[in-house]
Order: C-alpha cells, then sequence, then structure tokens
C-alpha cells in the first residue's frame, strides 16, 4: 500500500484526505508541545505512536469504505510502548478514545495487541529516552499526558476537518496585569475614604509586592469584604508575568459566586479573555468561543467551579480529561477554601503538592477563614494578616444567646427581626425546611433564598435583593448557608442560627459589609433544630464547647485554623484515594472522588417564562447548545424526592424511556412555587422538605 490514511471522510476527495505520517508528526509535535513543562518527549512519543495501528492494512480499507468496520488500532500503539517499557505511556495511548483503565486490568488486555500486524515505517518506531512519572505523582503525570495527547489530536483532526485553526485569545498575561493595575487604580482614587477601603488597598499592595516571590503555594487570608477576588488576581497575574506562566485559574466553591465574579472581571478585561466553565451557564449570554473553549480551557483566565477542578485531577475520560494539561504552568486561586469537604482533605492536599512539585503550578488559598489544613505550610501573602482583622474589629456588634441550650422558637425569631428599626435584615439557617418555616412565619414581603430554588430563580432574588438595598428599601430576607462564602450583600442586621466558626465568620461578613460609620448588628441564636449530621453538626457541637469555657472572639484571625483542627479529627477520616492512585486505579479513583456524595437526578423547573421553550428546544434537538438552555432551571433531586413526585403524578421523562431527567409539568405549583421553589407552598408534605 503507497499511501496511508488518518481520515478520509465522507464524499471527501482524495486530495483532501489526512496522511497518517502528517497526522502522527502534528500529533506528536502539539502534544510534546503541551506536555512541555513535565514530559515533552514523552508527549512527543505518545503522539508519535498513538496512532500506528492504523498502519494495519485493513484499517486502511476501513476508510477506504471497502469494509464496513476496521480493526482496533489503539492498542497497537499501546503495545509497541509496552514492549519499550513503557507501561505508563502504553496505558495513554490505549485510553486516548476513551478512558484511563485500572493497571491490573490494562496489562491483562495489552497481550493482545501481538496480534495485529502492521507496516509504520521503521523509523518511527525506534525507540527513545522521554521522561517518566514522578514516583510520588505517577497517576496524575499519566492523566496530564492523556490530557495532553487527547487534546492535541483531537485540535489536528478539527483543523484537517475545517481548514481553519480554533479563534483563541492573544492577550497576553502581561496585558492582562496591566489591564487589572489600571482599573484598580481608577477604583481607589474615586472610592470613599473609610477603614474597609484602606484595608482593600493594604491587601493589594502585598499581592503587588509578593508576586516576585518564588513559586509554591500561597495564603491569602483576608476579613470578609476585603477584597481578595481582585487582590489574589492581581498578585496571580503579576506572579504568571514574572515566572512565564500561561494562565491563570480561579477556583471557587459556588455557581453563585461565579457569577458575580465573571461579571466583574468581565467589566475589567472584556469577555475574550475570561472564560467561566461550570454546569449553569446562561445559553443566551454563551458564546460559540466559550462553548468550543471549555472543551480544553484555552484562555488566559479561567473561572470554574471546585467540583469540576478537583474531579477533573481524579478523572479517567476523555470527556472530563481534555482540558487537564492546561493546569500546567498557571497559578491556581483557590478562592473559599473552608468549603472543602474535610472527607477529601487527604486526596485534595496530595493532588495540590504534585502540582506545585510536578506541574509548574502556584497556589493561592482565599479566605477569612483559612483551615490550613491543606498546604499547612503555605506562605502568608500579607505577613501581619491579623491586623487586617484588629482593623475591623468595630464593623460588627456581636449578639450571643444568653442561654446556648435553649433554642428559640421560629415565631420568636420572627417577632425579633421584626422588631428591628430599619426593616433590612438577613437570616441565615441551618436547613431548608427552616428556611421555608421561617419565612411563613415573617410573611408578607420576606424574600426566600435556598437550592430548592433553580439557579434563574436564585438569581432573580438576589437581584432584587441588591436592587432593595441599593434602594435602602424594607428587605427581609431568609436564607440557608449559600449566601454565607462570597455572595457580595450588604446588611445592617444579620441574624445566624449558632453554628460552626467558619458559618458564624461568614455570615457576618454579611454584616455592614462595607464598614461604615454605624457599626452593624450580628445576632447568633440557637434554632429549634440542628445542623445536618457530619461537619456542620461537628462544628456546631464544637461551637458549644468554646462558649462553655469563655467567650468565643470571632474576629481572632487564628481563631479557624484550631476550629477546622478540632473538627477534623471527628470528620476528615481515611480515604482510600491515595491507596487506589499508587494502584493507578482509573476508574476507581474516579468513583470515589465526588465533592458532592450524591448528584441525585436532575429535574426542570416550571421556573419563569422560558423555561417549557427550552424543554422543546431540547426534546426537538438534543445537542450541547439546547441542554444548556435547560441548566438554569434544573436542580439535581435526590431518588426519594424523586421517587415521591413521580408517584404523584408530578414529572415527564425529558425523553421517553429515559431516567437520566425529568421536568415537571406545568401549573404545579404546589410542587414549584415562586417563593420557595421545590418547597412548594411551604405547607406541602413531600419528603424532601424535611431536609
Amino acid at each position: 500500500m503507497e499511501k496511508f490514511w488518518a481520515h478520509t471522510g465522507h464524499n471527501r476527495p482524495p486530495g483532501s484526505w489526512d496522511s497518517l505520517a502528517g497526522h502522527l508528526e502534528s500529533v506528536a509535535r502539539l502534544t510534546s508541545e503541551y506536555s512541555s513543562s513535565f514530559g515533552p518527549w514523552a508527549g512527543h512519543l505518545v503522539g508519535l505512536w498513538h496512532d500506528i495501528g492504523k498502519y494495519q492494512a485493513d484499517f486502511q480499507r476501513y476508510l477506504l469504505g471497502e469494509v464496513l468496520k476496521g480493526p482496533e488500532h489503539a492498542i497497537v500503539g499501546a503495545y509497541h510502548a509496552f514492549r519499550q517499557n513503557r507501561v505508563d505511556l502504553a496505558m495513554v495511548i490505549a485510553a486516548h478514545h476513551g478512558s484511563l483503565d485500572q493497571r491490573a486490568e490494562f496489562l491483562n488486555k495489552i497481550e493482545r495487541g501481538a496480534a495485529f500486524q502492521y507496516l509504520a515505517p521503521p523509523g518511527l518506531l525506534t525507540p527513545r529516552d522521554a521522561e517518566r512519572a514522578p514516583v510520588d505523582a505517577e497517576a496524575l503525570w499519566i492523566r496530564f499526558l492523556f490530557s495532553a495527547l487527547v487534546d492535541a489530536d483531537s485540535l489536528e483532526t478539527e483543523y484537517w476537518d475545517k481548514a481553519v485553526r480554533r479563534w483563541r485569545c492573544e492577550t497576553t498575561v502581561a496585558e492582562l496585569a496591566a489591564t487589572l493595575e489600571q482599573w484598580l487604580a481608577e477604583k481607589t482614587g474615586s472610592s470613599v475614604p473609610s477603614a474597609v477601603n484602606e484595608l482593600r488597598r493594604t491587601v493589594q499592595q502585598a499581592c503587588a509586592e509578593r508576586a516576585a516571590d518564588t513559586m509554591g503555594a500561597f495564603r491569602l487570608t483576608v476579613p470578609t469584604g476585603g477584597g481578595k477576588t481582585l487582590a489574589s488576581l492581581l498578585f496571580a497575574l503579576r506572579h504568571a508575568q514574572v515566572h512565564g506562566l500561561r494562565r491563570v485559574i480561579v477556583v471557587i466553591p459556588y455557581t453563585s459566586i461565579i457569577d458575580q465574579t465573571v461579571k466583574v472581571f468581565r467589566s475589567i478585561f472584556g469577555d475574550d479573555a475570561v472564560l467561566e466553565h461550570h454546569s449553569n451557564i446562561d445559553p443566551d449570554a454563551d458564546s460559540l468561543v466559550n462553548r468550543r473553549c471549555v472543551e480544553n480551557w484555552d484562555s488566559p483566565i479561567i473561572v470554574t467551579t471546585s467540583v469540576q477542578f478537583f474531579e477533573t485531577l481524579h478523572a479517567n475520560r476523555k470527556r472530563d480529561l481534555r482540558k487537564l494539561h492546561r493546569v500546567a504552568e498557571s497559578v491556581v486561586i483557590l478562592d473559599e477554601v473552608q468549603t472543602f469537604p474535610l472527607e477529601l482533605i487527604k486526596p485534595i492536599k496530595d493532588s495540590l503538592d504534585r502540582l506545585v512539585a510536578h506541574f509548574h503550578v502556584t497556589t493561592v488559598h482565599c479566605s477569612a477563614t483559612q483551615p490550613r489544613l491543606a498546604q499547612a505550610d503555605a506562605r502568608e501573602i500579607v505577613p501581619d494578616f491579623g491586623g487586617l482583622f484588629s482593623g475591623l474589629g468595630h464593623r460588627v456588634n456581636f449578639h450571643w444567646p444568653g442561654d446556648i441550650e435553649a433554642p428559640v422558637s421560629w415565631q420568636g425569631i420572627a417577632e425579633n427581626v421584626r422588631r428591628q428599626p430599619e426593616g433590612r435584615v438577613l437570616v441565615i439557617v441551618h436547613r431548608k425546611r427552616d428556611a421555608i418555616d421561617l419565612a411563613l412565619a415573617l410573611g408578607g414581603e420576606c424574600l426566600h433564598l435556598s437550592t430548592l430554588m433553580c439557579p434563574a430563580h436564585r438569581r432573580a432574588v438576589l437581584a432584587r435583593i441588591e436592587a432593595k438595598l441599593q434602594a435602602n428599601e424594607p428587605c427581609i430576607v431568609v436564607s440557608t448557608q449559600l449566601v454565607e462564602a462570597g455572595v457580595d450583600l450588604d446588611f445592617p442586621v444579620v441574624y445566624r442560627a449558632m453554628a460552626g466558626v467558619d458559618s458564624l465568620i461568614q455570615a457576618a461578613g454579611r454584616c455592614n459589609r462595607e464598614g461604615g460609620p454605624v457599626p452593624g448588628d450580628f445576632h447568633i441564636f440557637v434554632a429549634p433544630s440542628d445542623p445536618p449530621r457530619g461537619t456542620l453538626l461537628e462544628g456546631l457541637k464544637q461551637v458549644r464547647t468554646y462558649l462553655k469555657r469563655g467567650p468565643v472572639d470571632l474576629n481572632d484571625p487564628e481563631l479557624p485554623a484550631k476550629y477546622f483542627k478540632a473538627v477534623a479529627q471527628f470528620r476528615a477520616g481515611t480515604s482510600a484515594i491515595p491507596e487506589r492512585e499508587r494502584h493507578l486505579d482509573f476508574p476507581e479513583v474516579e468513583r470515589l472522588f465526588r465533592m458532592i456524595p450524591d448528584y441525585g437526578t436532575p429535574v426542570i423547573a416550571p421556573y419563569g417564562d422560558r423555561w417549557l421553550e427550552a424543554v422543546e428546544s431540547a426534546q426537538q434537538d438534543p445537542g450541547i447548545q439546547n441542554f444548556r438552555k435547560l441548566q438554569p432551571y434544573t436542580v439535581s433531586l435526590p431518588d426519594t424526592w424523586l421517587n415521591e413526585l413521580k408517584s404523584r403524578g408530578c414529572l415527564v421523562q425529558l425523553f421517553a424511556g429515559s431516567e437520566d431527567c425529568w421536568y415537571v409539568l406545568p401549573g404545579q405549583d404546589s410542587v414549584y412555587s415562586a417563593q420557595f421553589g421545590f418547597g412548594g407552598d411551604g405547607t406541602s408534605d413531600l419528603p424532601f422538605l424535611e431536609v
């Protein structure tokens, strides 16, 4: 056979077919580039060998349309790498159309490759020296190499198919740093003098000065409202400029925070430089560029969720791992690090340490309540961070309950809230059921927030709250803890059900957030119900232990670390993930590592005017863009909730015969209401109202 092809395509003339030799060389070059910081020669080899199985005569006949099905081809390149004593490269090549296997299972399969005959040029097969995985990071190194290969292979195939390179933002981190510095200077110059604005300037100055420090792990410990989001970005962009890094990745725990963060970033840098990747992107605001770039995170600023980021570091499938290699040579800002699940602290710590040690990454842990559990030896960006907290000690008056064992009824809390003269009060409670009960007790114009509401619903309520606060109108809000971390709300009075130290400090950050001359009032009360079992309940027990010993100073910057250390003794446990990582058991690690233990089943809420249109569009054309139109209306419900709603005839399958997604029939106000979302009218006997 004189000519070998990588791709031919239907009804394409032979002159436009993709040469196999050219494809292998192009993919090798690009994979090597994507692996440049951790394994360029290894990247070159997996790119060069990934498709040598297409040198089989039967595979070429398949490409020419002479047979309906071709033979396996990935196993051929994998077997060649295996014979060179490179099991790591072999696993990457074998998986490049699917997912990484368990090492032991892979070794059982690889000998099948000996049965395939192929006609690859001898020069292509010459053994070559290449980097090997670090002993303490072999699994993660294999994932990174796999990511580089599948992205390079996909992009080169796309280029052959479309004859045009994918658009990418060419703005440099140096240009972005200069833009941010100018924006901050203008903002600072026009700001009203206050203790909070002076604190923000101090933090920004420290971030600018420390950006030239050597790479590694850092902490930015700043009081709530201290401007850590933009200050950490200033550090990251300058640090990336100094050290020749390619991008900044901002990792945020909740999509509610991402919405406001991306809005601010795009107001500074424009749309092109900022890529957001999470589950609730508004499809009408989403661009074609964003949809394409989320596949491989090819942008200078990425904003994503901690679920997306950490589960990618522990994934095994091509779809999830394609973007991973972009994490190399980056600054990773970890916002609100106190939200990391304590059960996963060990694997989270391991993965962050490996990124720093082997993949040219700097991490920045941001929080007002630093747990100091992951990368405990990180360097503080603001050396005298304690002074930041003492300088804002006047911002809030703390009111503790007289009897920490005596619960107050929801009706009693409602009466206290109504007595507040300004009428602008935020109340934060433990559970969704609590929020509904208190909102019913308050009645009238009380606004409610919880994850029983779909993202579009929550955004609309938050916008209404912000408008009322800006206009100094009465505004009483009852919420679960979803508003505690990073949501930019500023109330003169905040009530919080007594909880863990981190919850109380974060909730207090919604009180007199801008540091006005009149201190805010933060009231801590004993709720008639305890938090859910787990970290939240252990946190409440720990605070009660502290209070029995004497007063608790929530302005003490050292308190959160002591608190988390104590709680972790009860919650951290022993994870099986590190051992599975050492054994290269990729499917099991992917199964075990879940930032959210039970995702539930997506159910589409009948909210607003366009949800049904989105349902019909997805049913007619189930493509990715139409599925994104559903995301702002989707809530994931546990099986117990789902089964109850199905038994009542409230739900319809999005696709007949599929249990993967459901939608609520129109007019089901008792199931989904404008006030409580899936809480209905608040009096329903649906079982999920107990949580």
